[in-house]
């Protein structure tokens, strides 16, 4: 195997002030939700979301949380489920619900767009520290990102396991051998999740994968 190549020197303290840079809009975008007031649930966000999430939590049973999930016509029962798992430990209602919305673009979609940059740019030769975080950085900038990030839209939960989805695929070409079976059947699990979560935009992920 030929030696990683040397990167010039620059990068690191490029790549660092773009991390501090994304950061920075990190707390913006907190000190933005925290001051937002909260706004009266939106029809598609109440019925579709937050109705079917209440009811997994107050539901009785595994028979009535599958009716409740089967439901989920409009909308994929993905969210709803990560939203009853949420509000079942921390209280039904609409703080914790656009709260766990916002955490999970935090933690879910920043890390997922940070390791696919670097196992993008890995694949095509460019440094993978500072590909990372420059694709942070135009995340953090989205106006997707600013305006739906605290709703139950499904733009971005879409947008976060559509990035998993994508790392998974990657990944099949992995260099364990023995894993390769069960790199595929993860791969093709996150395509499923993505589909799950917003039904246009994961087909759509899943036709161009194919």
């Amino acid at each position: 195997m030929p030696p990683a190549p040397v990167r010039p020197a620059r990068e690191r303290p490029l790549a660092a002030a773009l991390l501090a840079a994304v950061a920075g809009l990190l707390v913006l975008h907190a000190v933005t939700f925290v001051q937002r007031p909260i706004d009266a649930w939106g029809y598609d966000e109440s019925t579709h979301v937050q109705l079917p999430a209440a009811r997994l939590v107050l539901s009785e049973g595994v028979g009535d949380r599958l009716e409740v999930i089967g439901s989920c016509d409009r909308y994929p029962p993905l969210t709803p489920v990560y939203q009853a798992l949420v509000q079942g430990v921390l209280g039904v209602g609409e703080p914790v619900a656009r709260g766990a919305a916002f955490g999970a673009w935090l933690v879910g979609g920043l890390l997922g767009l940070a390791v696919l940059g670097r196992s993008l740019a890995r694949r095509l030769g460019q440094p993978p520290e500072l590909t990372g975080v420059l694709l942070l950085l135009l995340a953090a900038l989205s106006p997707l990102v600013w305006r739906f990030a605290p709703t139950l839209f499904l733009e971005v939960p879409s947008l976060v396991v559509m990035t998993w989805a994508l790392v998974a695929w990657l990944a099949r070409q992995g260099p364990a051998v023995g894993w390769s079976r069960a790199r595929e059947l993860l791969a093709g699990a996150a395509v499923t999740a993505a589909v799950f979560t917003k039904f246009n935009y994961g087909l759509q992920l899943g036709a161009a994968l194919a």
